[in-house]
């Protein structure tokens, strides 16, 4: 591993929860079982959330959604076959000396028709006729009559070209796409939320201990006031102030024991695990600090791998190609038709209508067609709506970008403030851990008052408290540069 967003040595367990994350990726969604609580890891946190989280599997729905789509649009070239059977009768009367006529008819043709991706269209058609009547005209009755007849019919001005047949099919792979990589930000989502319930849940455990060591010191100091009350060597007033003191860390218990069944909850919900009355207990240990990488490496970076410029970017794409295809779509119909049609006639069925193929007798026809839309408003109004969509997607992309350097900004900061945070801390209560023993032995001589020791305890488990929460929120900052970042499931070579 080379290059990565931190060096090995502070990675270890942000690796272990991206490799599951990456394996998963590519696996199809089953529920899992549920994982160890009572003993938690981290990677276990993250498998059993990208495994059961319903976010994830509902992506996959869309995925599939779109490449349906793709289907759809490419299902548009495919050959249509068409089969026809109808049946006429009745007759008419003319001026001329000719007597009125009377006909019955039946009618069958199939026909198979192509549209090709360069807007041209092909239909291959063979009809046949049996017709009986009363007519000066006829000569056999009943007759039969069928024909062969090939027909093409190419844009020359609107609808003209490769690119504009198949604009929908490129859409819907960009479309596809964009689901991918929305399918893929659910997973950093969901990998980013299970580490960082996971690590608040280790900070409240962490400070659920801290408060029964509050409570321990408390009662200590309780008892200890008690034993030097009663040899006269502390006034009676003074055990009210220490029974005060354990009555508030008990208060403090309370709310740090809420605080653990909350952060069980949140990882629960992110897990999608319906073990209400089982305890979670974390594993693993939040690693140590190390120096990130440099800022401006981080913002190009996400300007490279982050899911939801990408997105906009393809998104940008099927603007253009649709106010491509507007842009078409406001030419003038032109279309170039040719035909070759050969008939048979006979009284005989089995003459026809195999006779008409060798087009002994064949008719050719071509020419032009020529339409265009009186007005136009339509189509103007849905080019110039394509021309306003793009421009708005330039300016939406210029946006993301300033927010993308915004939020890794603020990532890399908050990464870096932890690592001082956590060296700060840990000096602060290595401090107050000695003033308050220095505190304990000048009470129990008689040159430090019993609310100086209360303090020091205080200023001790706030400390102890900080220290454990600022290597909890370091955890969470190296997993939040690293989704700010887009490289959260790239870890692996």
């Amino acid at each position: 591993m080379s290059r990565k967003l931190l060096n090995s040595s502070g990675t270890r367990a942000v690796m272990a929860l991206v490799c599951t994350a990456v394996l998963l990726a590519v696996l199809p969604l089953h529920g899992a079982g549920i994982p160890d609580l009572g003993h938690l890891t981290l990677a276990a946190a993250v498998e059993t959330a990208l495994s059961r989280n319903l976010f994830v599997e509902a992506e996959t729905y869309t995925v599939d959604s779109s490449r349906a789509l793709i289907l759809s649009e490419e299902g548009k070239f495919n050959p249509v076959l068409k089969f026809n059977v109808g049946h006429s009768a009745g007759g008419f009367e003319t001026l001329t000396q000719l007597g009125p006529t009377n006909e019955m008819g039946f009618n069958a043709d199939v026909s198979l028709e192509l549209k090709s991706k360069l807007g041209s269209i092909y239909e291959f058609r063979i009809g046949s006729d049996w017709v009986s009547g009363e007519s000066d005209f006829i000569l056999r009755d009943p007759y039969y009559d069928s024909e062969v007849a090939f027909t093409l019919t190419q844009p020359l001005l609107k609808g003209f070209g490769d690119d504009i047949p198949t604009t929908g099919i490129r859409v819907a792979k960009n479309n596809l796409e964009m689901s991918r990589l929305r399918y893929d930000e659910t997973l950093v989502a969901t990998v980013a939320g299970a580490v960082e319930n996971y690590w608040e849940l280790f900070f409240a455990r962490a400070d659920l201990d801290v408060a029964r060591l509050s409570l321990e010191l408390a009662r200590n100091l309780l008892s200890e006031v008690r034993d030097r009350i009663r040899v006269g060597k502390l006034a009676s007033i003074e055990v009210f102030q220490a029974e005060a003191e354990v009555a508030v860390r008990q208060e403090m218990l309370i709310r740090a024991r809420k605080a653990v069944s909350d952060a069980e909850d949140q990882l629960r919900e992110v897990m999608n695990i319906q073990e209400w009355n089982r305890n979670i207990v974390t594993a693993d240990e939040p690693p140590e600090p190390v120096v990130p990488m440099d800022l401006d490496v981080a913002i190009q970076r996400a300007l490279e791998n982050r899911q939801d410029f990408k997105r906009s970017l393809i998104d940008n794409e099927n603007k253009k190609e649709m106010k491509r295809y507007y842009e078409n779509q406001r030419k003038s119909q032109l279309d170039l038709f040719a035909t070759i049609r050969s008939n048979s006639v006979d009284d005989h069925m089995k003459n026809v209508p195999w006779s008409a193929f060798p087009m002994d007798v064949a008719t050719m026809t071509a020419g032009l067609i020529y339409s265009r839309p009186l007005g136009g408003g339509e189509v103007e109004g849905l080019y110039t709506r394509a021309v306003s969509e793009e421009e708005r997607t330039l300016v939406l992309i210029k946006v993301m970008e300033q927010r993308i350097r915004f939020e890794v900004r603020e990532a890399w900061r908050n990464v870096n403030v932890a690592t001082e945070s956590i060296e700060a801390t840990t000096a602060t209560r290595i401090a107050v851990d000695r003033r308050m023993r220095a505190e304990e032995e000048k009470f129990r001589v008689g040159k430090a008052t019993l609310n100086d020791v209360l303090e020091s305890q205080a200023e001790f488990t706030s400390a102890l408290s900080g220290e454990k929460r600022s290597r909890a929120y370091y955890a969470i900052a190296l997993v939040q540069l690293a989704k700010q970042t887009g490289t959260l499931l790239d870890y692996i070579d």
